[in-house]
């Protein structure tokens, strides 16, 4: 009887183990279908080129040229102190924005940026001068480069910054869509400037820059001055 009952004992112990190594194999190939399905998945994903993550295939002269036909221009507006004007001088400017308004027939978007301070470009005008200086101020512009070069990297002075981009859909050549957002930035800055307002067409370094620092935003480094340097040579696709 006691032999009937050990033998009983070790009957479900194996059953048990058996059971025990068919859930855990169970589980292995479960894991080994899901883990090729993901590969799979992933090997599936189409490898999109830069160009169209960003939906930037080209700049040229300064014309934002993206994917389906897209392009756009870049203007770069000025500012006004309105508040510290005369009542005259409102009205001018008042007037000015609404013979604007009334001019475009076309859509834009207006677009404001705050943006991190670069003084760079005052730094290298002091140093390029440097050495004309009379020797009693050279250590004066020496420490005023220095302190500029300093703010560029104080993540806490910011400027703001308007723009307005002209947006164009053609399947033109891009002679015609060029004429056309020159044409359609006349319009618009020649009403801002008779509201006192000035504005610029970015070129393609300016638009670089733009592009950059809409995305890179607590990036003090300026687009045009990566690709002056070779940034596009480090890039491959």
């Amino acid at each position: 009887m006691g032999n009937l009952v050990i033998g009983l004992i070790f009957l479900i112990l194996i059953v048990g183990i058996i059971f025990v190594f068919k859930i855990l194999l169970d589980r292995a190939d479960q894991q080994d279908t899901k883990e090729f399905n993901i590969k799979e998945k992933r090997s599936s994903v189409k490898q999109l080129p830069v160009q169209e993550f960003i939906d930037v295939k080209d700049i040229n002269r300064g014309v934002v040229i993206g994917t389906a036909n897209h392009y756009s221009a870049i203007i770069r507006v000025g500012s006004v102190n309105y508040y510290l004007m005369s009542q005259a001088e409102r009205s001018v400017v008042i007037n000015g924005l609404l013979g604007l308004a009334n001019s475009i027939i076309f859509p834009i978007q207006i677009y404001t940026t705050t943006e991190l301070i670069d003084t760079m470009d005052a730094v290298k005008t002091i140093k390029e001068y440097y050495l004309d200086l009379p020797v009693s101020l050279q250590n004066y512009s020496a420490y005023m480069a220095d302190s500029l070069l300093a703010l560029r990297y104080n993540q806490s002075l910011m400027a703001k910054h308007s723009y307005i981009i002209i947006p164009y859909d053609s399947r033109d050549s891009f002679e015609k869509v060029f004429a056309e957002l020159t044409r359609r930035s006349t319009i618009i800055i020649s009403s801002l400037n008779q509201s006192g307002i000035k504005g610029s067409i970015l070129n393609t370094e300016e638009a670089i820059s733009f592009l950059h620092g809409v995305k890179n935003r607590e990036d003090t480094l300026k687009g045009a001055d990566a690709v002056r340097e070779g940034g596009f040579d480090l890039y491959v696709g």
